[in-house]
């Protein structure tokens, strides 16, 4: 399988790296469309930084590796038969496995129907996939996807995207984590508070090499009160995206400090952004936030009952057993989310205080011995499913 332009995957114009990551994509593309016919496939679709040329590659013994994931949209057609699902989600788990051991890179395969395709709404995710992705195989249909406006993804996703990179700090809090790793984790984060900046004013776009460009005029004209508290913060976004564009751990010396600000400036932003949002005064406690928070998302929904069962599954395999305590006015992931603010807060400041509010929120989805920001922290990452339980 040759791809048929030249299309650089990274910004490292290198005809070797280049290679290297055309060489993975050809095995990916052979390995899954063997089920071509069993799962109905129409495309594959490359995503993320790789999809818009914007990968990270490190290099080990002088051989480029990717440093992020491969993430793949697998475009298929709908099926009458409710069997239908259970094996396409079989077959793209077997295959995500098989393709992660032999290339040595996470691989994550996600489906996408072809039917829902025009039906999609603006989201971080679609909006990249229509702009900033590779057509790996099959039939482009990014012209399908309904155009879509920065300023039309939902500010919710704002909310969503600094508690998911609220957990990248807490797993590489540096004291227990390599130097390498810690460094990667709190890079993620600032580049996660220019994105959730960008995206509640309207301005976010696709490119990591644009919203480095234009973060700090936005910044600027658009949070002049922020801009006070945190004059350098578009240093360090510059300084972020640059390693994500060209990693180099060497840059920085200190990963400890760097470690520091990410979560000063992360919780500073989180908390401006929802006061924000909410309503609510700047000077509002932690708690009170978070409240907020649980009460917009509480709603009854069936398709909550899915992200349960899941939830329910990653234990399982992780053969922890769980103490549950269903309610299908949320999903398990809201209560992991209301406990990650507390976590990184006791870890930054090596203080209990406040630990209560994690046990609270995560004993909703996990069973909880002790009550440490070490245990809590471990069951934390646990119930998101990443990383190995620390016992």
């Amino acid at each position: 399988m040759k791809f048929k332009k030249i299309f650089y995957f990274t910004k490292n114009r290198s005809k070797s790296i280049n290679k290297k990551i055309e060489k993975d994509l050809e095995f990916l593309i052979k390995t899954i469309v063997k089920y071509e016919q069993k799962i109905k496939l129409k495309s594959i679709i490359l995503v993320g930084g790789f999809g818009r040329g914007e990968g990270s590659i490190i290099f080990e013994k002088h051989n480029p590796k990717p440093l992020n994931d491969y993430d793949v949209f697998v475009i298929v057609n709908k099926s009458r038969n409710p069997f239908f699902y259970l094996k396409l989600y079989k077959c793209l788990s077997e295959s995500s496995k098989f393709i992660s051991e032999k290339l040595g890179v996470h691989v994550d395969l996600m489906p996408l129907f072809y039917e829902d395709l025009p039906k999609l709404k603006p989201s971080i995710l679609f909006y990249e996939t229509k702009y900033g992705s590779k057509i790996l195989w099959g039939e482009d249909i990014t012209s399908l996807i309904p155009k879509m406006l920065p300023q039309e993804i939902p500010k919710t996703e704002c909310i969503d995207l600094l508690f998911n990179r609220m957990l990248s700090l807490i797993y590489g809090y540096p004291i227990l984590k390599t130097k390498e790793f810690t460094i990667l984790q709190s890079l993620k984060s600032f580049q996660a508070c220019s994105e959730a900046l960008l995206l509640y004013c309207g301005q976010y776009d696709y490119s990591y090499e644009t919203r480095m460009n234009t973060f700090e005029l936005v910044f600027k004209k658009n949070y002049p009160s922020l801009m006070e508290k945190l004059p350098k913060l578009p240093f360090y976004v510059k300084k972020s995206i640059n390693f994500k564009l060209k990693p180099e751990f060497s840059n920085f010396k200190n990963p400890e400090k760097l470690w520091r600000s990410a979560v000063e400036t992360h919780l500073l932003i989180f908390k401006y952004l929802l006061t924000n949002y909410y309503g609510l005064k700047l000077n509002e406690t932690m708690e009170n936030i978070i409240q907020k928070y649980l009460i917009s998302k509480k709603r009854f929904a069936l398709d909550n009952l899915f992200y349960w069962i899941i939830s329910i599954y990653l234990l399982l395999r992780k053969k922890i057993l769980p103490s549950f305590l269903v309610s299908l006015s949320y999903r398990p992931i809201n209560f992991i989310y209301a406990s990650e603010p507390f976590i990184l807060t006791a870890l930054y400041n090596s203080n209990p205080k406040g630990l209560k509010y994690a046990k609270k929120y995560l004993e909703k989805v996990i069973t909880i011995k002790k009550n440490t920001d070490y245990e809590l922290r471990s069951k934390c990452i646990l119930a998101w499913g990443r990383g190995e339980y620390d016992p």
